[in-house]
């Protein structure tokens, strides 16, 4: 049974590749003054969390255990509100510096906490599924067609 990994360089892998993804997604949406699309950005979050599994696969050969694909998950989905949060705050500062910050505060602060509490839920809920299936179902096939490869330059030197 091989060692248990240390899941701390792929949840640095899948937040730096999510936050370069959305802001490249956001950099295309202004220059072609574009409105932003909500499915756009599950793409981008698909494709860090399907690229993290990829690598995952390629570094240890194998899928992750039952405890890696929790810690994958849960470690992801932390690491998905830390980058939002902190785009949305870095955006704000950028363009209004501390005023900015105070007035997107301000105006949260402003909304129905049920609605902000239902949009929470629900984006969670979109995230834990993406992540669910990038750990398992997409890394499985990940694994599989590796070993595909493998297979078929075996047979080759063989040859």
């Amino acid at each position: 049974m091989s060692k248990e990994a240390h899941i701390s360089k792929y949840v640095l892998k899948f937040g730096m590749t999510y936050m370069i993804g959305i802001i490249i997604l956001s950099a295309i949406f202004i220059s072609f003054s574009l409105n932003h699309s909500s499915a756009a950005s599950i793409v981008v979050l698909i494709g860090a969390a399907f690229s993290t599994a990829a690598k995952f696969v390629q570094d240890r050969e194998r899928i992750p255990s039952k405890k890696e694909k929790t810690k994958l998950i849960w470690s992801s989905f932390l690491m998905s509100w830390l980058v939002i949060i902190l785009l949305y705050i870095g955006t704000a500062f950028a363009i209004g510096g501390q005023q900015a910050v105070s007035e997107l505060v301000n105006t949260m602060l402003q909304v129905d906490p049920l609605k902000i509490s239902g949009a929470i839920v629900l984006i969670s809920l979109v995230f834990l599924s993406v992540f669910f299936v990038s750990y398992g179902k997409l890394a499985q096939i990940q694994f599989n067609m590796l070993e595909k490869i493998e297979k078929k330059g075996e047979r080759k030197r063989r040859k």
